[in-house]
């Protein structure tokens, strides 16, 4: 039983080991998503306001 409960408590370890780590690459992932948005939303702005001076 002993070497079962050594296992165990590796293996949980090693889970949060992991786990640590995914979301280390989620918020990596949401920063680059969140870049992408804000620069595509700063384009869009952008492209709108040289479209107005070309209205009147």
């Amino acid at each position: 039983m002993p070497e079962r409960l050594s296992m165990l408590q590796k293996h949980r370890e090693y889970v949060l080991f992991q786990q640590r780590k995914w979301a280390e690459h989620l918020s990596n992932l949401d920063n680059k998503i969140t870049f992408y948005q804000n620069s595509i939303s700063v384009k869009n702005e952008d492209q709108a306001g040289s479209a107005d001076c070309f209205s009147d």
